[in-house]
């Protein structure tokens, strides 16, 4: 494209790119973006450019999402998807026109209010209240097969949310080594972990690394870091509903390749939640494992009074920790 058309001077003339920050303004709000625009050569106007005006649009869209909590096209495509439905029922499905979901995952804004709806739909039971309100929008077989659907996940998120409420319920014990769990630490752990090793680090390890963490430092300092349940699993010690905890953390991803599922930590590791002492143990518990293989630390933990002593599936007492065979100082 050698030359563009300028209404100032109005004709197509030639034109220079310019790169740089610059505002753009989406629904009232003034966005700032880096990008490239295109100015006449003659009287200096800025042009419409197809290519680079669209990627700023996008950029500028993505930050106003970004700011407002609107969701990105990825997002609604996935929610749908999830369903199993085409583009067309679930925009009739939750009120809208027939090709408002298409418009939105091609690029367009929701207003907040659809915005809204969208994301209450990804809620199972939410989606089967709206299911019940607009079924005559849809075909028959499309609300059979969304009804079983829906009833299935709806009974799966209340047995979730059942198995997490067990989880922070307990009172500290010498089970959760002598403190109340704490969600938040046991992710930050995860974080710290996934983000120093320097390879895949297998769910498998992971579980070892918490566990050994945990119970060093019970051994220690006479308390847990995270507050954590272990069991006694037949690959060794794990933490309680870990498969639960670890789908249900929006700071990590599980990945899966031939192998075995491994984490991919999505935020920062935050070291203001830990005492320099649980920091140390952290530290000397990667260092200790981490050229360990998964199967290497799962055998390592079998070694452990606190796996051969405990019956399986049965919690294990941070009292083991005395027992352990890692160095101590």
């Amino acid at each position: 494209m050698s030359r563009l058309y300028c209404h100032d001077c109005n004709e197509e003339v030639e034109y220079e790119l310019k790169t740089g920050s610059f505002p753009i303004e989406v629904r009232g709000k003034s966005i700032t973006v880096e990008g490239t625009r295109a100015f006449c050569v003659n009287c200096e106007s800025e042009l419409f450019h197809p290519k680079f005006d669209m990627e700023n649009q996008e950029k500028a869209f993505a930050q106003y999402r970004t700011l407002e909590g609107i969701l990105s096209p990825e997002e609604i495509r996935m929610i749908r998807t999830g369903y199993n439905l085409n583009q067309r029922e679930f925009s009739r499905l939750l009120g809208f026109g027939e090709i408002t979901i298409s418009r939105y995952e091609r690029g367009s804004l929701p207003t907040p209010a659809q915005n809204h709806i969208i994301k209450e739909s990804a809620n199972p039971a939410k989606m089967r209240e709206l299911l019940e309100l607009n079924s005559q929008k849809v075909p028959e077989e499309v609300v059979v097969r969304l009804q079983r659907d829906l009833n299935t996940a709806v009974v799966l998120e209340e047995q979730i949310i059942r198995e997490i409420r067990d989880i922070f319920h307990d009172n500290p014990d010498i089970y959760r080594g002598n403190v109340s769990f704490s969600p938040m630490k046991l992710t930050q752990m995860i974080l710290f972990f996934a983000r120093n090793v320097n390879q895949n680090l297998y769910v498998t390890k992971l579980n070892k690394l918490l566990f050994y963490a945990d119970f060093y430092h019970f051994l220690r300092k006479g308390s847990s870091i995270s507050g954590t349940r272990y069991l006694c699993d037949h690959y060794g010690p794990v933490p309680e509903k870990f498969n639960t905890l670890y789908d249900n953390m929006k700071e990590i991803e599980l990945m899966e390749n031939e192998y075995g599922q491994f984490i991919l930590p999505t935020s920062a590791f935050d070291h203001r939640f830990f005492t320099p002492e649980e920091q140390e143990t952290m530290a000397m518990v990667l260092e200790k494992f981490e050229k360990t293989t998964s199967s290497e630390i799962s055998e390592l933990s079998h070694q452990e009074m606190a796996w051969i002593r405990t019956p399986r599936k049965e919690y294990i007492s941070y009292d083991f920790a005395k027992e352990m065979r890692m160095d101590t100082d």
